[in-house]
């Protein structure tokens, strides 16, 4: 009977087996919690994880912007720095010191040939073959003045003016001097010259083509650098010399003295070179005025006070700058040199004269 008891004891009660299940319950809902905690940790991983990915496109999208916007701003410095290279830049001082010394040098190489002479003596050329005497560039006025130092420079800053400055005999190229003053010439804008300002002259038609005159001589010089100019110079020098100085002054001068009187003549022609090309390569309008009656500017022409016995002779013109070498102030002018003038006692008295 005990043993059926045990027997059924153990077949009805299986307390062993009751707490294991009781355990594998409650390990299934902890579970479960941990794993609803880690999905909860998992999306909000992932909603951070886009959340930076939005932020890191925007950081990139931004950072394009950025750079783009640099590359322009970085390509518009560089566009105005080579622009602004274009031109070479010429100080006012500067071109009154070369001017300056280009007058010193005229003055120095007259006083030298043309002080001392006798009275009467006169500037003269031998009839030239083509009809057109080197003595025409000279004002009429100034027939009745005796051969003197005044006379003279007035005669040598014309012919520099008339066959130098603007013609663009610099280059060592003589071909390339010659089409780029033919091209010159045809561009340069009509009717400007004069700088009346009551007649409006067109600042910016001017501005542009000495703006283009500028970049233009700034290229042949580039292209020029390889090449001495000092050849193409030299026998420049000797035809301005011989054909258009000579001619007038050669008569006053000894037989010995000539080698001494071409090299200081080469020397003015050859600095009248290099400032011409300083001054074509920066973009200001830089003139040399002698009798200039439709300037505004109170120029020499109308301070001359004129008699029977005496003329008053420009013997070195006037500097006049319209706008700065960077291109730019076309509607200014400023005059940078006086024109340098002397009395001179007349040979005859002079009853009329005629203006140039």
């Amino acid at each position: 009977m005990a043993a059926t008891e045990s027997q059924a004891l153990d077949l009805n009660t299986p307390i062993g087996d009751g707490e294991s299940n009781i355990s594998t319950s409650a390990g299934d809902t902890v579970d479960k919690a941990a794993l609803q905690k880690l999905q909860q940790t998992i999306v909000s991983l992932e909603q951070k994880l886009e959340t930076e990915k939005k932020l890191r496109i925007k950081a990139q999208t931004d950072f394009k912007s950025v750079v783009k916007q640099w590359k322009q701003v970085a390509q518009e410095l560089s566009k105005q720095h080579t622009d602004a290279k274009l031109f070479h830049t010429v100080t006012d001082d500067y071109l009154k010191q070369l001017a300056e010394e280009l007058r010193y040098d005229v003055r120095c190489f007259s006083e030298a040939y043309f002080e001392d002479l006798p009275p009467q003596s006169r500037l003269q050329s031998p009839p030239p073959p083509d009809g057109r005497s080197p003595l025409d560039i000279l004002p009429e006025r100034y027939e009745q003045c005796p051969a003197c130092p005044a006379l003279v420079q007035s005669f040598i800053w014309r012919v520099l003016k008339h066959r130098v400055f603007e013609r663009y005999e610099w280059p060592a190229n003589k071909f390339v001097g010659v089409d780029l003053h033919r091209v010159s010439e045809f561009l340069n804008p009509k009717g400007s010259s004069s700088l009346n300002e009551t007649e409006g002259p067109d600042y910016e038609a001017l501005r542009k083509f000495h703006i283009w005159r500028a970049t233009t001589s700034n290229m042949v010089l580039s292209a020029d650098a390889p090449v001495s100019p000092q050849d193409r110079w030299r026998k420049f020098e000797d035809q301005l010399i011989r054909d258009h100085i000579d001619p007038v002054t050669l008569p006053f001068i000894p037989t010995s003295e000539y080698g001494r009187y071409f090299d200081l003549l080469s020397k003015i022609i050859e600095k009248a070179l290099v400032m011409d090309r300083e001054i074509s390569r920066q973009a200001a309008w830089v003139r040399w005025v002698f009798e200039d009656p439709d300037s505004p500017l109170e120029t020499v022409s109308s301070t001359i006070s004129i008699d029977g016995e005496a003329s008053c002779v420009i013997v070195a013109p006037a500097m006049i700058k319209r706008g700065k070498s960077s291109g730019e102030g076309f509607e200014e002018q400023i005059q940078l040199l006086q024109a340098d003038t002397c009395v001179v006692q007349n040979l005859f008295p002079l009853r009329t004269y005629r203006r140039e």
